[in-house]
């Protein structure tokens, strides 16, 4: 195929791009919530009962009470103890209390923790054994309850990816299979707007990491990459609205909009070892997933310019930075200055130092990242040497200098 007349040397734009993000529908707008009780009529009927999955905080906030008053007419367990990251020890609390229960549906309310264990729930029903025989790529053998998730955040995605994620040990493990998919997402960006500023600055970075790093991935295509520059672009111009003002709808229903973006590409193109240098991060120093990701993220832009500039040129474009005059090396780095900057005007951390790490942690750490985390589809691979010098410019929080 690539012998045709103005194909040749383009073989990477010829690649598929399949895009499973729900396998029904996906509502997304200011106060689509109403629409969760028509949707599980269709799927399951009046009368239905349903596990409702979610956390605490989402319960105190008043939010589960704003999807029950949009389910009258179902019978509504509500199971709230989901962790903040997860274990998988956690993963089989809910799998047996799903089990138990008779339900026909599962509900998924909340951050990308509350969403992945509603996942958990849904295909542990239909799925014999324990969560961790299915840890890895494509083994479950049934897709599972029919599934409607309602996320709360705007950052993690798991509403339009199929993946699961969960501490096992003192490691990150996770599930990615088309039939964790849910029926149905719905984001209202309503139900974001009593994200605390902390809270917002940590969801938003891990949008912006899934976007970045799914651009850079070896399996990206020219479609993952048109949606994850207009994910960027909108985390660029609205996380800092957000997290000022929280009330701001406006940057509330883009945010939302481009966490779900650019969760579309997490089964396709994949992260690479921005997540991979988080996930070492997240479960030594217990930092939340989205700013341990976060801030390895201009990091990795930065050592991977060398490979692949020009992407990383439009990141910076799409990030404000002006680049028309700039070569595209030079313009990758200039956008990975730029997602620091992003990440010091919502006060998140930009360096390990800062956080306190001991520098002596960091030959270990780069040892585990190579180990635990290897990522085939970055477009530069990883030494011990690599990853060291990568660590050590995080501890030092310097770019391009």
């Amino acid at each position: 195929m690539a012998s045709q007349i103005g194909l040749e040397g383009y073989e990477p734009l010829l690649r598929i791009s399949t895009f499973q993000t729900v396998r029904k529908g996906l509502f997304f707008g200011f106060n689509s919530i109403s629409r969760i009780g028509p949707e599980l009529l269709d799927l399951v009927g009046e009368g239905a009962k349903l596990l409702l999955v979610t956390d605490k905080g989402v319960r105190g906030a008043g939010i589960v009470d704003k999807v029950l008053a949009n389910l009258k007419g179902f019978e509504v367990d509500v199971f709230d103890e989901v962790e903040a990251e997860p274990s998988i020890e956690c993963a089989e609390r809910v799998a047996a209390i799903a089990r138990e229960g008779g339900y026909k549906a599962v509900v998924g309310v909340g951050g990308g923790s509350s969403l992945d264990m509603a996942k958990i729930a849904s295909i542990m029903v239909t799925n014999p054994g324990k969560v961790a025989d299915y840890l890895g790529r494509g083994k479950l053998k049934r897709c599972g309850l029919p599934m409607v998730l309602v996320p709360t955040t705007a950052g993690t995605g798991s509403e339009t990816s199929p993946n699961v994620v969960m501490v096992v040990g003192r490691a990150k493990g996770w599930i990615s299979d088309p039939r964790a998919l849910p029926d149905v997402s719905i984001v209202d960006p309503m139900l974001t707007i009593t994200m605390p500023p902390k809270l917002t600055a940590g969801t938003g970075l891990d949008a912006l990491t899934h976007a970045v790093e799914c651009i850079m991935s070896l399996n990206s295509s020219p479609l993952d990459e048109a949606i994850n520059l207009a994910a960027a672009e909108m985390v660029g111009k609205y996380l800092r609205i957000a997290y000022s003002n929280g009330r701001d709808l406006r940057a509330r229903y883009h945010m939302s909009l481009a966490a779900a973006m650019a969760g579309m590409a997490l089964g396709t193109a994949g992260v690479v070892y921005g997540h991979s240098i988080g996930y070492t991060l997240s479960t030594r120093y217990h930092l939340p997933h989205g700013i341990a990701c976060g801030l390895a993220l201009p990091y990795v832009m930065e050592y991977n310019a060398i490979a692949c500039p020009e992407k990383l040129a439009r990141v910076a474009g799409a990030m404000g930075v002006d680049v028309r005059h700039l070569p595209p090396r030079e313009a990758a780095v200039e956008g990975a200055k730029a997602v620091k900057a992003l990440m010091e005007d919502v006060e998140l951390p930009t360096s390990l130092s800062e956080l306190g790490v001991p520098k002596g942690d960091l030959q270990e750490l780069a040892v585990e990242v190579l180990e635990k985390y290897p990522r085939p589809n970055s477009p530069r691979q990883l030494t011990k040497e690599g990853a060291l010098r990568l660590y050590e410019r995080m501890w030092e929080g310097k770019i391009g200098d």
